[in-house]
């Protein structure tokens, strides 16, 4: 389950980098492009904390050490907005 967390991350980040560095992306297709990067984003973080609020209250202790989170640490996150870093 880490991996599909750390994987999804970077997915998301990689297509809006993408998108910012695409040249001549300007008026309502720029604009569309931001957005659909945007939501999936917010997609992926939204999926992500939903999967580490899951192993905190499972109190998955070895998973959480695996990837180097504590479960307060994971609580708070997890109980943060899709929209906010």
């Amino acid at each position: 389950m880490s991996n599909t967390l750390v994987r999804g991350s970077r997915d998301a980040s990689a297509h809006a980098a993408r998108i910012d560095a695409s040249p001549g992306c300007g008026g309502l297709p720029g604009l569309l492009l931001q957005l659909t990067a945007t939501l999936s984003l917010w997609n992926a973080r939204r999926r992500q904390r939903r999967a580490l609020g899951e192993l905190a209250e499972q109190n998955d202790a070895h998973t959480l050490d695996d990837i180097g989170v504590t479960k307060d640490a994971a609580l708070r996150e997890s109980a943060k907005p899709f929209w906010r870093r």
